[in-house]
């Protein structure tokens, strides 16, 4: 196999992969299109006080969103099995994968809130059905994974850039539990003991990896918990726990928002509840800066902090009708630019404690998305027997080849390159096959025009057989 991809596919693949973080939907009917250059405010119909989770395809597409519980459509409209999901609305974290090495199919990791069982269960949403808006399968979904657990969630990518490691942490125990989900499925738990406990009323706050993979941060928002560890993306190991709650009880006790820089060298943390601060801790000095104090007691103001696909880091801005906003945030100290109320939201719409959680990594790309392959260049015999070469690939996908068929599949009839463009909510790729007959150099002749082929005989007599 021959594959050709032309600069401005290589340009495009390597881009797209990044834009599925680019339309956030959180709180009271907010949003945020981060598509053709600085945000702009959008509504939806999801009314969530914590959990919330987007997902757009490879061109910054919005396929759905979600507060644990219910399934919208990008049109806002609930999915025909997208109620009923066992999640919890005020959890910290829900979180949407998609399935490796199927662009058509999405993993909502989602988990009980402090009013319910602390489950974690996972629905998968396909985009082939209900005519390409997408459905939750039924028979897969509120799949049991493991209870009890904390509100937490994140995910990391193995080595190979195909599978993708989802990491939570149980209660009444300081076990980390890594789950690596390759194109088969849900793997098995990968257990760590490692770090503080977690007890069975310390449900509430997240967990979130580095931009690299390299690290995990865990707050216990009523635990007196914050913490860092290395993770191991080989074999989902969680080790080497560094203990940040010293630094963040200068501040309060009550820590919310967890956030790493995309340098990944500096932390952001929130505080809540008897004192509300935004504060940033830098890894190599251990130092902290405070960029923001709001007086009052029995409060939460600030909430979640998110890194968003422009770099900057979003903070929630609860009961509020805007976020705060980090503008520089790899800059050590007040210099990273936070900015009180920075982004504003659409009248009518709100900031609760919640933001979309993604995986860090993707916001960092650094691979192609290739999907289409036409198999391997062939050597036909004399005279060729026409076949066909397959570019099939999931719904609602379009197709250009090097004839000009638009179709998934064409005939081959004589030799020659023979390439396609395939565009789907995986994005674009193209692949390119080369077809020869056995004896004959390589021009691509009509496919009118019979094969010619050699005289056997006289190619062995010239070999000396």
């Amino acid at each position: 196999m021959l594959r050709k991809l032309l600069i401005a596919l290589l340009f495009l693949s390597g881009v797209l992969n990044a834009q599925q973080n680019n339309i956030w939907i959180f709180g009271n009917l907010a949003g945020m299109d981060f598509n053709g250059g600085p945000p702009l405010a959008t509504t939806a119909a999801l009314n969530a006080p914590e959990a919330t989770g987007s997902i757009c395809d490879n061109q910054g597409n919005l396929l759905f969103y979600t507060n644990s519980v219910t399934v919208w459509d990008k049109n806002n409209v609930i999915m025909p099995n997208g109620n009923g999901l066992l999640g919890g609305a005020s959890a910290t974290q829900v979180l949407i994968i998609r399935k490796p090495l199927d662009c058509s199919k999405y993993y909502i990791f989602h988990v009980g809130d402090h009013t319910m069982a602390s489950d974690l269960r996972y629905s998968v949403v396909d985009m082939c059905l209900n005519n390409g808006l997408g459905d939750v399968v039924v028979a897969q979904k509120n799949v049991f994974l493991s209870n009890p657990v904390g509100e937490k969630v994140t995910a990391v990518p193995a080595p190979n850039g195909i599978d993708i490691w989802v990491i939570t942490h149980e209660l009444n125990s300081n076990n980390f539990r890594s789950y690596l989900v390759t194109p088969a499925g849900v793997g098995p738990a990968i257990i760590s003991s490692v770090g503080g406990f977690h007890g069975l009323t310390q449900m509430i706050g997240p967990i979130k990896a580095s931009h690299n993979g390299l690290k995990l941060a865990v707050a216990n928002t009523f635990g007196n918990l914050f913490e860092m560890y290395d993770f191991n993306n080989v074999n989902g190991a969680v080790t080497n726990m560094v203990n940040l709650f010293p630094l963040a009880s200068l501040f309060n006790n009550c820590i919310y928002g967890v956030e790493f820089s995309p340098s990944d060298d500096e932390i952001y943390f929130t505080t809540c509840w008897t004192g509300n601060f935004v504060v940033q801790l830098d890894i190599p000095t251990m130092t902290t800066t405070q960029l923001a104090s709001t007086p009052g007691n029995n409060l939460y103001l600030y909430g979640m902090v998110q890194t968003g696909p422009d770099g900057k880091l979003y903070v929630a801005n609860n009961n509020q009708q805007s976020l705060h906003v980090i503008n520089t945030p790899n800059t050590i100290g007040v210099g990273c630019g936070f900015v009180a109320a920075g982004f504003l939201l659409n009248v009518g719409t709100q900031s609760f404690m919640g933001l979309p959680n993604f995986v860090p990594a993707s916001f960092n790309p650094n691979a192609l998305t290739n999907f289409i392959d036409l198999g391997n260049d062939t050597i036909a015999p004399c005279p060729l027997v026409p076949f066909t070469v397959s570019a099939a690939s999931v719904c609602n996908s379009t197709y250009l080849w090097s004839t000009g068929a638009t179709t998934a599949t064409i005939p081959i009839n004589a030799q020659g390159n023979y390439w396609v463009i395939v565009n789907n909510l995986c994005g674009v790729d193209t692949d390119t096959i080369v077809v020869t007959v056995a004896g004959q150099p390589l021009v691509t002749v009509s496919s009118n025009t019979p094969n010619v082929c050699p005289n056997v005989a006289a190619i062995l007599n010239a070999s000396g057989a």
